[in-house]
């Protein structure tokens, strides 16, 4: 549900540069989904820490907890308003006050 809202933002011009012809849901879908997936891959080989208590690892834990939160606002706000184009501005704020809070 949460690449629905994704979908509606206005983060890339697609109609300058390399991505000019990709559909704009492809793109979003790489970023919204590809990266997320690269990071879990890739997690077991940043992480060597020995001990297993999130609060030994803090900043696992609030990439964890900030994953959560975009995922949760994103499913909710694309429940609420589907298929309505969000400013940058707006994205701007909706993403960086949980990364500054946690």
């Amino acid at each position: 549900m949460f690449l629905y809202k994704a979908v509606d933002f206005n983060i890339i011009p697609y109609e300058i540069g390399p991505l000019h012809g990709l559909a704009p849901y492809f793109v979003i879908s790489l970023i919204f989904g590809g990266i997320p997936a690269v990071y879990l891959l890739i997690l077991p080989f940043i992480d060597r820490h020995d001990d297993r208590h999130p609060l030994a690892r803090p900043i696992i834990t609030g990439i964890g907890i900030l994953t959560f939160i975009y995922l949760v606002v994103l499913s909710a706000w694309g429940a609420l308003s589907p298929g309505i184009q969000i400013q940058m501005t707006t994205v701007a704020i909706i993403f960086i006050v949980p990364f500054v809070v946690v």
